[in-house]
């Protein structure tokens, strides 16, 4: 076990503030390969993947997948809306709610993000290998997994 990244030592410390600038050089390095900006990006993946199967999205519920305030999941939901990538169509059963759907644009602009994105990504997997690119996705999973998990368990207590 790398003990660096365990004591709490200045060397340990520096490896940590490395990641963080690392993570977000990685999310920078995705936003120029999209035509979208990241935000709008994810949030049209999450209502793909939240709605895939029949499922209903609201804008409260991507928010909450989200982690964004309501105000800045309106905010995201508008443009979207303004830029007719999303639409809203009234709940079935109870017309109080109204459920966000991607438009074909909005579909035909996860296609073109994501084909930049899989160029990418198949680049990157060709020169790290397979079986190290399968375990940075398990190990970064689990990571965030976790963050989100301790973000909560914050929460709670305060």
């Amino acid at each position: 076990m790398d003990t660096e990244w365990t004591n709490d030592g200045q060397r340990g410390m520096d490896r940590y503030k490395d990641l963080i600038i690392q993570l977000r050089r990685a999310c920078l390095c995705f936003q120029k390969q999209c035509v979208s900006p990241i935000g709008e990006v994810t949030s049209l993946l999450m209502i793909q993947q939240m709605s895939g199967g029949g499922g209903q999205v609201t804008v409260s519920d991507l928010g909450d997948q989200l982690q964004l305030s309501r105000p800045a999941a309106s905010r995201m939901i508008h443009n979207l809306e303004k830029k007719g990538l999303v639409a809203f169509c009234p709940g079935g059963k109870d017309h109080r709610y109204h459920y966000l759907v991607l438009t074909e644009a909005g579909t035909e602009r996860i296609r073109q993000d994501m084909d930049r994105y899989m160029d990418l990504i198949r680049a990157i997997r060709e020169k790290m290998g397979e079986e190290d690119m399968d375990r940075f996705i398990h190990y970064s999973t689990r990571f965030f997994s976790l963050l989100a998990q301790e973000k909560e368990s914050v929460k709670k207590m305060t």
